[in-house]
């Protein structure tokens, strides 16, 4: 007996409808990284763009380099560091990368680059990202003389679906981090649960995950009716 996997087009489409009302007046940025959670990259992202999605987030530039060859206008944020050799290509094909340590503003201001960027702040994950406690540091670096375009501020939920008290913790500390740069056009820190149950910390935007293919228990869809994706 052979098995295979249907990807249904029109529940994505009713996912992405569900999602545009938790949004409110934030943006989505979908993440699609893995080859969009395994649904296909391409397909999904160009059912993405037919939608209006204007931000789309993967994890490697491998990835992104893929989605620019596509789309030329659509916005791309690499949500991992990338290799100092790959930064000079994103530069020039538009695509926006996090900023993750020290070394890599040094390596931006000493070759005169230009890049959009996303300060990635640690705030509870324990993953990447800065420590609050350097952003002072990471301002300096950034502001008279360099050229990065700190265009976006962001940071990631360890356990939105397990811990809302821990949850909390860490939107405060992102919540005191943001004020450090109050220019920045973009925050982001809501994933996917983070988005249906803490709506007063949306901010610009928010990246919903493996809610937007349905990969999720009915008990914990808050009352939305998300369609499964995919179907063995």
């Amino acid at each position: 007996m052979r098995s295979w996997a249907e990807i249904n087009l029109d529940n994505l489409r009713h996912n992405i409808n569900i999602l545009k009302t938790i949004a409110g007046d934030s943006m989505l940025l979908p993440a699609i990284k893995a080859n969009a959670y395994g649904h296909g990259l391409e397909e999904i992202f160009n059912v993405l763009v037919s939608e209006g999605i204007k931000w789309v987030g993967v994890a490697t530039f491998n990835e992104a380099e893929k989605l620019r060859e596509l789309d030329k206008s659509t916005n791309i944020l690499i949500f991992g560091p990338i290799e100092t050799e790959d930064m000079r290509k994103a530069i020039d094909m538009n695509i926006a990368f996090p900023l993750t340590s020290l070394d890599e503003i040094d390596f931006l201001n000493e070759n005169n680059l230009a890049p959009r960027v996303h300060l990635k702040v640690d705030t509870g994950m324990g993953r990447i990202g800065f420590d609050p406690a350097l952003l002072d540091e990471v301002r300096k670096r950034t502001e008279k003389g360099s050229k990065i375009n700190i265009e976006g501020i962001f940071s990631h939920l360890s356990s939105a679906d397990t811990s809302p008290e821990y949850t909390k913790w860490q939107l405060e500390n992102f919540k005191k981090v943001i004020e450090k740069f109050p220019q920045v056009k973009y925050r982001h820190i809501l994933n996917s649960f983070g988005s249906m149950q803490f709506s007063e910390s949306r901010y610009d935007i928010i990246r919903p995950g493996i809610i937007l293919y349905g990969g999720i228990k009915t008990e914990n869809t808050f009352s939305y009716d998300f369609k499964p994706v995919m179907a063995l």
